[in-house]
């Protein structure tokens, strides 16, 4: 579940945001709500102090009221570091400020320069890596034993013991799926690399086509890297 909190003056602003909000979301398996506030008050505080849920807040800097977006969004980041704040407001040369204010901002945007685009294309990278953070990899059929997704490095077939294996950070489990059933269950995720071996994109800081090996981002060097799949990583 996605909480979508919009703190704004301007009621063209509120609608135009709740629209994109509406397209983005349209694309995504995944729940949401919205809410409205045109000032703090006691109900944002409980909102703000709910941190069981992961919030995208829609904040304008400059608002009718004792305090401004920069001040709700200092009093979010006293509790809440985990959901994710953007900045739309039409006082560019407030951007700085903001920066140095509010810790982990995640963008600004102006109103007046593409805004419907760019908000568009802000949110889908927020809701990927939402995915990605909340997606389970089913290690038998019965869905009895799972792995999140996030933490998987690679997939391979072992052929000694043709078995497949996921490989995480600290672990190896063994899996029921072939590389085949894997790919058509979980191809939005792991690439094939390899006629034994899937990856995660995410988890890979370099390819060596040449001499047949990839290095995961913790350093560790795995060969099973085949020139043959070199058109899959884009």
């Amino acid at each position: 579940m996605i909480n979508y909190i919009i703190i704004e003056n301007e009621l063209k602003y509120c609608e135009a945001y709740k629209s994109i909000i509406s397209k983005v979301m349209e694309k995504e398996q995944v729940k949401y709500t919205c809410q409205e506030f045109n000032q703090y008050n006691e109900k944002l505080n409980k909102v703000i102090n709910d941190t069981n849920t992961f919030k995208i807040y829609l904040i304008d800097i400059c608002l009718n009221s004792k305090k401004s977006g920069i001040d709700i969004a200092k009093e979010i980041r006293n509790i809440d570091f985990s959901s994710e704040i953007i900045f739309i407001t039409s006082e560019d040369i407030l951007f700085e400020m903001v920066f140095k204010s509010v810790h982990k901002v995640y963008t600004f945007i102006s109103k007046h320069y593409k805004m419907e685009e760019i908000l568009s294309h802000e949110l889908e990278e927020i809701i990927y890596y939402y995915n990605q953070n909340t997606k389970f990899f089913l290690l038998d059929k019965k869905g009895d034993t799972k792995v999140a997704i996030n933490e998987i490095l690679y997939i391979y077939r072992e052929t000694s013991e043709r078995k497949v294996y996921v490989v995480t950070k600290n672990k190896k489990y063994p899996t029921c799926y072939n590389l085949k059933e894997i790919i058509e269950l979980y191809g939005n995720y792991f690439i094939q690399i390899h006629r034994a071996c899937l990856i995660n994109p995410n988890q890979i800081n370099m390819y060596n086509w040449l001499e047949n090996y990839f290095i995961l981002k913790n350093g560790k060097q795995v060969f099973m890297c085949s020139k043959k799949y070199k058109d899959n990583i884009v």
